[in-house]
C-alpha cells in the first residue's frame, strides 16, 4: 500500500490537471516512501489515473465504471424477467459479458490492466459486449438493419481505425523494446559496439521515446564518446526532465568529459528527483 500513499500524495499536489499521462514512473521516486519498491505502476488503475488526469479524469473514470455497473445490472434484471425462451443463449452469454466485466473493474483496484494493451482492450471489449448483448432493442431489430444503418457503419468504422492504429504503435513499440532488451543484454556482456548498433535499430521502430536516447548516450559513454553521449542525455531530459537517472548518467558523462562542475549539478539533480536513491546521494 506504500505505492497508494505515494500516488495519494502525487494527487494532492497536482489536483486539478494532474501530471499527465503515463508520468506516473517519473514522478514516483520524488514522492516513494523507505522501503517501496521501484514501479511504473500504481497497481490501481483509478488511482493512477486520478494522478495523472487530475480530478477531471478521475471524476470521468469513476462515472464510466459506475454508469456501466448501473447500467449492465438493470438490463440484467429486466432480461431475467422479460427475455424469451429462445433467447436463452443470448442472456448465458449476456450474463458471462457481465461477470467477465465486473472481474475487470474489480481487479484494477489491485492492478494495472487499463494500462497493458492486450488486458485493455480485452476488458473494453467485455464490458461493451454485456451491454450489446443485454440491451433488448438489439435483439428485437432484425434483417440486419443495424449493419446497415450509415451512422453504426461510421461508428463501427471509426472504432476499427482507432483500434488498428493502437495495434500499429503498439507492434512498433514492442518491436523496438526488443531491441533495447538486445542492447542491454549485449552492454551486460561487455559488447558495447553490437549493443548501440541494436539500440540504433530500436530508434529506427521507434524514435520519440527518450529512454531509448539515454540508453544510446549511456553505450556511448561506455565508448569513449562523452561529447555524443551528452547530446543524446540531454535530447532524453528535454522530453523527460523529471526521470532521475537521466540526470544520473548525464553526470557520468560530463565526469568522462572532466566537466565536474557539471557532473556536480546532474548529481544533486538526480538525488533530489529519487531521494531514496544512495547511488545518486
Amino acid at each position: 500500500f506504500l505505492n497508494w500513499k505515494a500516488v495519494i500524495r502525487i494527487f494532492f499536489d497536482h489536483p486539478f490537471l494532474g501530471t499527465g499521462f503515463l508520468t506516473f514512473g517519473k514522478m514516483y521516486p520524488q514522492y516513494m516512501f523507505p522501503g517501496a519498491n521501484e514501479s511504473q505502476y500504481v497497481h490501481n488503475s483509478y488511482l493512477q489515473i486520478g494522478a495523472e488526469l487530475g480530478l477531471i479524469g478521475f471524476i470521468v473514470i469513476v462515472w464510466f465504471v459506475g454508469h456501466w455497473c448501473v447500467s449492465a445490472v438493470t438490463l440484467l434484471r429486466k432480461c431475467n424477467l422479460s427475455c424469451a425462451k429462445e433467447n436463452l443463449t443470448m442472456q448465458q452469454f449476456g450474463i458471462s459479458f457481465f461477470f467477465g466485466g465486473l472481474a475487470f473493474l474489480l481487479h484494477n483496484i489491485v492492478d494495472f490492466d487499463f494500462y497493458v494493451f492486450p488486458l485493455g482492450v480485452l476488458g473494453i471489449s467485455l464490458l461493451a459486449l454485456a451491454l450489446n448483448v443485454l440491451t433488448p432493442s438489439l435483439s428485437e431489430i432484425g434483417g440486419g438493419k443495424i449493419v446497415k444503418s450509415p451512422h453504426v457503419l461510421a461508428g463501427y468504422s471509426l472504432i476499427a481505425c482507432i483500434l488498428l492504429s493502437m495495434y500499429f504503435i503498439d507492434w512498433q513499440y514492442m518491436r523496438g523494446k526488443q531491441h533495447q532488451e538486445k542492447a542491454r543484454t549485449l552492454a551486460q556482456a561487455a559488447q558495447y559496439e553490437e549493443a548501440y548498433l541494436s539500440i540504433q535499430h530500436g530508434l529506427q521502430n521507434i524514435s520519440y521515446i527518450p529512454e531509448y536516447r539515454a540508453l544510446e548516450g549511456n553505450l556511448l559513454v561506455y565508448l569513449h564518446q562523452p561529447n555524443s553521449a551528452i547530446q543524446r542525455f540531454q535530447s532524453a531530459i528535454q522530453y523527460e526532465p523529471e526521470t532521475p537517472w537521466f540526470h544520473a548518467r548525464l553526470a557520468e558523462a560530463y565526469a568522462a568529459n572532466y566537466n565536474i562542475s557539471m557532473a556536480y549539478v546532474e548529481s544533486r539533480r538526480a538525488a533530489e528527483l529519487f531521494p531514496q536513491k544512495r547511488s545518486y546521494q
